[in-house]
């Protein structure tokens, strides 16, 4: 365990010294907060464990790793988030209920993010037009958008907001609930063999 930990700390270690920039809506930002990579060694002090497991079907032969919990962002559950992250193949998948705003989401709907620290991140949705109320963000693989990821993997969230047919839902994380965020997606990404 010990020796998973000190490569995963090496890979993301890495991955922080060796990006230089930053997509933050539409223009570069440098990366100049040494706060920044500390937060990150701290992030590999907990155990995947809590935030992610992996599944095996014995009859496909298949196994899914996934966040162990939806992560909800709701005070009340008729209007926020519910966040559920899976890895499939190389690729990060964000899974987002929306509540509280319309049930379809369309192609060229948009997640905007604003972090904790003031900076900003826009995705766009790369699932098709639904009416389940779900946006979908990947990372990884043939998607690219390592930078954004980078960004979710070590930035607290502090809103998010889901555009919708009908607006969007817009909703305000605790530190606990960023901080889960973060991990969960973290491990996801250092789970990719």
């Amino acid at each position: 365990m010990k020796n998973i930990k000190k490569t995963i700390l090496l890979l993301l270690f890495s991955s922080v010294i060796y990006s230089q920039e930053i997509i933050d809506k539409n223009f570069d930002e440098e990366i100049e907060d040494v706060e920044e990579i500390e937060d990150l060694k701290s992030l590999l002090d907990y155990d995947c464990k809590n935030y992610i497991k992996t599944e095996y079907d014995k009859v496909t032969g298949i196994s899914n790793t996934g966040s162990k919990r939806k992560l909800v962002i709701s005070d009340s559950g008729k209007y926020g988030f519910g966040i559920f992250m899976m890895l499939s193949s190389e690729t990060i998948i964000l899974s987002i209920n929306t509540v509280g705003s319309g049930r379809c989401i369309d192609k060229d709907d948009r997640m905007y993010v604003l972090f904790r620290n003031g900076s900003r991140l826009s995705l766009p949705h790369n699932g098709k037009f639904n009416c389940k109320s779900t946006f979908y963000a990947y990372f990884g693989g043939n998607f690219g958008k390592e930078q954004q990821l980078n960004q979710l993997m070590s930035k607290e969230i502090e809103i998010m907001r889901i555009e919708t047919s009908k607006g969007h839902v817009e909703k305000t994380f605790t530190k606990k609930q960023s901080e889960d965020f973060m991990r969960t997606i973290t491990c996801l990404k250092y789970s990719i063999q």
